[in-house]
């Protein structure tokens, strides 16, 4: 498909995109009346990776973190061997499985592909990649959210944000908020002035997180998204210092608007899970899985009643400086995908051919082609704030006003861009104080 040149229009943080997307086949620039978008320098074949992009910043899902599910803290690789995912998932599903009658070549494996991992040297849960990922990881956020050198009452402010309930409106926020903790810490161990170390956060879309949270809610509970907010100040406030939330003016409103960012950028991350990537070893090794236990084809069959968790695991988000500058289309160009590196990092791979020039596009709903255009209307509407006139939009929205006799949608600009989606109100201080 012939493309249209890209929009040369030079935005107020054009140097900042130019840096980090140098090297890479794509360009970010702002295109009028939508905000940034991503570009393709040269053309793509369908199937051709298209991004890679390292994150901003990533965390486990607070759940997994909770129940101490080994991974790299760092990197985000799991640290689990296969029979180890087997039996926790297994035994998670009330239904537990005896383990295969023999793990083939199993120790040859271990010896080849998988990672033992190293602590944290001053004690705290953590586990990480190497020494080297340690150290990485030291600089760039851990030293600040390290139990082992908190103090008790700092220990217990982590401890507490780590177990506070964070549903509201019937939607489980934990992994956002974990998420948004570790973008705080990241921000703390950073250097420059209070903008220059929030100013990648800053550039994010966003919309404030208690609007966000209202929009969302699908039922009425008592712990309002301001409450949570309350907590989630308060908690950090106490776990890093008074003094340092000073230093990088950590005020709700600062947290409100990370958060929101967050919610409307975090990727999703499930690789395959240890015992997944046993499988694929195995039969590149010329073994028949169905030799794992009397003739089950583990693989193939997948039981039904253990979950997708025996073949992905080391589940976390991440928000990722370019990927987060890509637009929604109903009718995407690339999807995300995950690779055999096992790391943070993101793939973007390219659905079809991809014109120099042409505008980079994801699709914000899961299966977008099998949902109707008042569906997708509605929910990009709720989730992110903004109303799609895209292609396939356009041309279904006008066949529907037709069929009804109405007048046609009038095309907009808008097919996902982060400029409908910024809010510039203050956020409001809650009367109560957070108990």
């Amino acid at each position: 498909m012939a493309a249209a040149a890209a929009p040369s229009t030079p935005g107020p943080d054009q140097a900042y995109y130019d840096k980090h997307a140098a090297g890479m086949d794509v360009h970010v620039v702002y295109v009028p009346g939508k905000g940034k978008g991503m570009f393709a320098k040269r053309s793509f074949a369908e199937g051709e990776t298209v991004l890679e992009d390292h994150a901003l910043v990533v965390a486990q899902d607070l759940d997994d973190r909770l129940k101490a599910i080994k991974i790299c803290a760092h990197t985000m690789q799991s640290l689990e061997t296969p029979a180890e995912t087997f039996a926790r998932v297994t035994a998670a599903s009330g239904k537990p499985h005896p383990p295969p009658k023999k793990w083939h070549n199993m120790e040859k494996y271990l010896k080849q592909e998988h990672v033992q991992g190293v602590p944290c040297v001053d004690g705290c849960p953590l586990c990480f990649l190497d020494a080297d990922t340690r150290a990485a990881a030291d600089q760039l956020w851990h030293r600040v959210l390290c139990k082992g050198r908190m103090t008790k009452e700092q220990r217990e402010a982590y401890e507490a944000f780590e177990n506070l309930d964070w549903c509201c409106g019937g939607v489980d926020y934990s992994d956002s908020f974990h998420l948004m903790l570790h973008a705080v810490a990241r921000i703390l161990c950073s250097e420059g002035t209070v903008e220059e170390r929030w100013y990648p956060y800053d550039l994010l879309a966003w919309a404030e997180w208690t609007e966000l949270a209202a929009s969302w809610a699908t039922k009425t509970t008592k712990v309002t998204p301001g409450k949570l907010l309350d907590y989630a100040h308060k908690y950090m406030v106490a776990m890093f210092g008074g003094e340092a939330a000073a230093a990088i003016d950590l005020t709700k409103a600062r947290v409100a608007r990370l958060t929101g960012g967050i919610l409307l950028n975090a990727q999703e991350r499930s690789p395959e899970s240890p015992f997944g990537r046993y499988l694929v070893w195995l039969e590149g090794k010329g073994v028949k899985t169905s030799l794992l236990q009397g003739g089950y084809d583990w693989r193939a069959k997948r039981p039904t009643d253990i979950s997708n968790a025996l073949y992905y695991s080391a589940r976390a988000q991440g928000v990722y400086r370019t990927h987060s500058t890509t637009n929604h289309n109903c009718d995407p160009n690339t999807e995300v995908q995950y690779t055999d590196d096992m790391n943070e990092h993101l793939y973007m791979v390219a659905l079809r051919d991809i014109a120099a020039g042409e505008e980079i596009s994801i699709s914000y709903i899961d299966a977008p082609s099998t949902k109707g255009y008042t569906e997708r209307q509605d929910y990009l509407k709720t989730h992110y704030r903004f109303d799609c006139s895209c292609a396939r939009c356009n041309e279904e929205g006008a066949k529907q006003a037709k069929a009804r006799g109405q007048p046609a949608p009038a095309p907009g600009a808008d097919e996902g861009g982060e400029e409908e989606v910024e809010e510039t109100e203050e956020v409001e201080e809650e009367e109560e104080e957070a108990e």
